[in-house]
């Protein structure tokens, strides 16, 4: 590693807890001298505005988040709530009761039904999940330009001062690519862990439908094979044909389905299994391209061959920008297109 790299790198400054999150207002500040020609370009009134835009976003994006969460697990869980009522009712246990109770029951029952109706409503005019992948990807977008803008720059280094092109390749290692890593790589587990609890709860509701299942197969079998089973299992067939033991069966079935859908349901929303594989198998690329093609670059940089870094860069940004790019317009996109690009562009020729 050259001298120069090495430079850059004290410069830069080591990893802190907070880098996960894009808090670029103070990074200017906290470089030293040898590292003007960075500040300089960090202090832009163009960098500023780019900061701006994404954390706008990426604030609209938490709240579009919180708000799609809390109303869809409620959904889930009212509806869950009201069928569980609504097959316990079933039992013999409600006639026992007061009128009283049995009615405040049923109103509960009608209640969790009409909030689930609301909560649903909302959710298909409101659109909190759209919103949420939306702003999502223009503070990912805010945050791509922003790095861009800040590799792209020239500016003069100062007597003293180190060159820029190193300063910005360290720049963009630790506060994008690392960053990326890290985050890619923990939330990918954090959802790998989230996708196996939710395996977990869906084997206990296959246990419970399968508990509930054996019983009403036998009585079943009683009721139009009786005798072709064996002497115990035709007086085991007699005992779940009894109708206390059926409806209960029959209540523990509807619960056991009941709970399969809320536990689908809430990985889902959590977006767990789907999470889980694109953010490692992004971690695992991002790490390839750091391990394989940092030093490269940092030795390009030293060099001062700027094309190199620029490939190196846009390589990384590439497969960072792949995740919300689908959620972008090309309107957003395209948004420094001109004429001259499009006289490059060619359509494939019609086959006749």
């Amino acid at each position: 590693m050259a001298g120069i790299t090495r430079e850059a790198i004290a410069a830069i400054g080591a990893e802190r807890p907070s880098d996960w999150r894009l808090e670029a207002r103070g990074h200017a500040a906290r470089l030293p001298p040898a590292a003007g020609a960075l500040r300089r370009v960090l202090e832009g009134p163009e960098m500023a505005k780019l900061i701006a835009t994404y954390e706008a976003a990426d604030r609209a994006a938490g709240r579009a988040q919180a708000t799609y969460r809390r109303w869809s697990r409620a959904a889930y869980l009212c509806r869950f709530l009201a069928i569980s009522i609504g097959a316990v009712a079933l039992l013999q246990l409600v006639g026992a009761m007061p009128k009283w109770l049995a009615g405040i029951g049923l109103g509960v029952e009608y209640g969790l039904i009409a909030l689930s109706l609301v909560f649903a409503v909302l959710l298909s005019l409101r659109l909190p999940f759209e919103q949420w992948m939306e702003h999502r990807a223009r503070a990912e977008t805010a945050r791509i330009d922003y790095f861009n803008r800040v590799c792209e720059a020239e500016e003069p280094s100062g007597p003293g001062e180190l060159p820029l092109l190193p300063l910005q390749l360290e720049y963009f290692r630790r506060y994008h690519l690392d960053v990326q890593r890290l985050f890619y790589r923990e939330r990918g587990l954090e959802h790998a862990r989230g996708a196996g609890h939710t395996r977990a709860w869906r084997l206990a509701t296959v246990a419970l439908v399968v508990v509930a299942a054996i019983p009403a197969s036998l009585g079943f079998l009683g009721a139009w094979a009786q005798p072709l089973l064996p002497p115990a299992l035709a007086r085991a067939a007699e005992l779940v044909r009894g109708e206390v033991v059926h409806t209960l069966l029959l209540v523990l079935g509807i619960v056991a389905t009941a709970l399969a859908d809320l536990v689908s349901a809430v990985s889902l929303v959590s977006l767990d299994q789907r999470n889980a594989a694109r953010y490692l198998k992004n971690a695992d690329n991002l790490d390839f391209l750091a391990g394989d093609y940092l030093e490269d670059a940092r030795a390009a940089a030293a060099a001062g061959d700027a094309r190199k870094v620029d490939d190196f860069i846009s390589l990384v940004q590439s497969y960072i920008s792949s995740e919300h790019r689908e959620w972008m317009l090309a309107r957003d996109l395209a948004q420094n297109l001109t004429l001259e690009n499009f006289a490059q562009l060619r359509l494939p020729r019609r086959r006749r």
